[in-house]
């Protein structure tokens, strides 16, 4: 068979001689400069990907991962807000039930609108309907009375608002604090004035007239423009009850100013649901700023 015209040939490797092994000295001072080496770039490597110093790496291996503050940093930006009081709002409500079915409390509420009386329900499980409210106990009774003539079973629930203890950022609260104040300030002056005389009227078994209510256009008029105000300015969680708040005192304002006009229970009534809606709002308002 014919030999191929390329051969091949055993190539050497310089400094080894045929049937000679390299020296062990050699050959362990190479391993040690490999791990020399090594340990080095592997430092190098750790360093870059691994350091809190933004100067050495700012796309640092676990830089995608969101970290939890520590507690100094919690601490500081909780300090960043500014606790601040709003007025308390006292208040006692007429409940007339309690329902774990919002099927049934709804009814229950189109019953007592269609007689011509107030009638509120809250959002949440168990739906609780309330009938009007008062500004103390005595006044509440007077509604009451209304009620167990028709044996309608109702009793009293006090309602309670602390108003200290708010807090907001600095930010909002250079911007927001003084409106907030006054805007909490003028609806507590019109709950309280309109649950007064919503009280007389509607307990009286003469009434000679719903008074007239002039007195508080102003400060309806303020407590609107402050609420406009508040609607940028508030965190969000607490402007739907800021709009609640405005719409409630705006109803019984309107009501009760219709009143005066045209006096009649069912106006009466329309203010007292406006003041219930109120003393609600107000409720949740706070809750949401603490």
């Amino acid at each position: 068979m014919p030999r191929s015209p390329i051969t091949k040939k055993r190539m050497k490797r310089p400094g080894y001689a045929k049937g000679k092994r390299q020296p062990m000295g050699t050959v362990l001072l190479s391993v040690g400069a490999a791990l020399v080496l090594g340990t080095i770039m592997g430092f190098s490597v750790l360093t870059l990907f691994f350091s809190d110093d933004p100067a050495l790496s700012s796309r640092s291996i676990d830089a995608h991962l969101e970290r939890n503050p520590a507690p100094e940093e919690k601490a500081a930006s909780e300090e960043r807000k500014s606790a601040f009081s709003l007025a308390d709002l006292n208040a006692v409500l007429i409940q007339g039930g309690s329902f774990a079915e919002k099927e049934r409390a709804q009814q229950a509420i189109q019953s007592h609108r269609s007689k011509g009386r107030a009638g509120v329900m809250t959002d949440a499980s168990p739906h609780r309907i309330f009938l009007g409210v008062a500004k103390n106990r005595d006044d509440a009774l007077k509604l009451s009375v209304i009620y167990q003539k028709e044996n309608v079973d109702v009793y009293l629930k006090d309602l309670k608002v602390k108003g200290d203890g708010v807090r907001l950022s600095e930010e909002a609260m250079q911007a927001a604090g003084e409106d907030l104040s006054r805007f909490v300030e003028d609806g507590h002056r019109i709950f309280q004035t309109l649950a007064e005389s919503t009280a007389s009227f509607l307990g009286s078994s003469s009434p000679a007239g719903f008074p007239d209510p002039k007195g508080l256009e102003e400060v309806h008029r303020r407590m609107m423009d402050a609420g406009t105000r508040l609607e940028k300015q508030l965190p969000s969680g607490a402007r739907p009850h800021l709009q609640d708040l405005m719409m409630a005192a705006d109803q019984a304002v309107q009501s009760a100013r219709e009143a005066s006009r045209n006096p009649s229970a069912a106006l009466a009534w329309q203010a007292q649901e406006g003041l219930v809606r109120y003393a609600l709002a107000y409720e949740a308002l706070v809750s949401s700023l603490k």
